[in-house]
């Protein structure tokens, strides 16, 4: 998932990280323990480096436990082995402008993350700051594509062999120096494409087609969502693996070697470089002074 801040109206693109490592170091119990989810508290401690532990659960003893950083991973996973139902868990791997996420079958999932990194930033005093998040594109068959409950748009990108490319280009002349072009298709305002939707995406395994990706909502209830068509999805990894140990390694190595993050990071960054850089709010509130100061006068609050 891509992130970035905003702020009276202005991106931002800075690390999350020293946040969360703050967050994580807090001794204060009952700040640890004041963020909620709808499966219940929400809980993080730190399992690796920029990964953490994220777990939410309703269990009074697990909360006071990771509160108080007395319970590691393990002594969870244990647990879970043994048939307790404690509560649900996942595993956040955070970069500076990206995160992995790895949730069990009912684990918390990005949408909970992001719900707690704003919840943390209103209780720091940052209610002028939201965090966003947003996956990089997803690839889907052309069939569930026209199953979505909403299509909004459609971008092509063709080369010099498709048919379109040679249309288009003529009327400019027929520069030499342009290899490739994109057509975006859209409805009328606040309306839903359909038959257009349904003659484009039929055209995707074309020659001369490099992507073709649908904005679209899976369900009605979804927001809008970028998917790309017939095998140019950008990210998407499977992680095995049981055990804190093997999790890990997965995460760290799937952000290492997936080809699909590298190039979609590449894209988002170069996207993002007229974003501001450095958002004061946050680089202010990581200094000690700043951190201890909002989070007792937060506690002070919810007493």
């Amino acid at each position: 998932m891509k992130y970035w801040f905003e702020s009276n109206s202005q991106r931002y693109r800075c690390s999350l990280v020293p946040i969360l490592d703050c967050f994580v170091k807090t001794q204060n119990k009952k700040f640890r323990s004041s963020f909620i989810c709808p499966s219940g508290t929400v809980l993080m401690f730190p399992v690796g480096v920029n990964i953490y532990a994220f777990v939410a659960t309703a269990q009074d003893d697990l909360i006071k436990a990771i509160s108080s950083n007395k319970l590691s991973m393990k002594d969870i996973e244990e647990k879970l082995d043994a048939g307790e139902n404690i509560g649900f868990a996942a595993y956040v791997r955070v970069d500076k402008d990206f995160f992995s996420i790895v949730s069990a079958l009912h684990g918390p999932r990005s949408r909970s993350f992001s719900d707690f990194v704003n919840q943390l930033l209103s209780a720091l005093g940052l209610d002028n700051v939201r965090f966003f998040c947003q996956p990089f594109e997803c690839e889907v068959s052309a069939a569930a594509a026209l199953s979505f409950a909403f299509k909004s748009a459609i971008r092509i990108r063709v080369n010099r062999t498709h048919r379109l490319f040679s249309t288009l280009i003529s009327e400019l002349g027929s520069p030499s120096d342009v290899s490739s072009m994109v057509i975006e298709l859209r409805p009328a305002k606040g309306m839903e494409m359909r038959e257009g939707f349904g003659a484009a995406v039929a055209r995707a395994g074309e020659d001369g087609i490099d992507s073709l990706t649908v904005r679209a909502k899976e369900n009605a209830a979804d927001a809008l969502m970028d998917y790309f068509i017939e095998g140019n999805g950008k990210v998407k990894g499977i992680i095995r693996g049981n055990k804190e140990l093997e999790v890990l390694a997965g995460l760290a190595s799937d952000a290492r070697n997936n080809h699909h993050l590298s190039s979609a990071l590449t894209e988002y960054r170069n996207e993002s470089k007229q974003w501001q850089r450095d958002l004061k709010d946050l680089s202010d509130i990581i200094t000690a002074n700043c951190w201890n100061s909002a989070v007792d006068t937060y506690s002070s609050a919810i007493s």
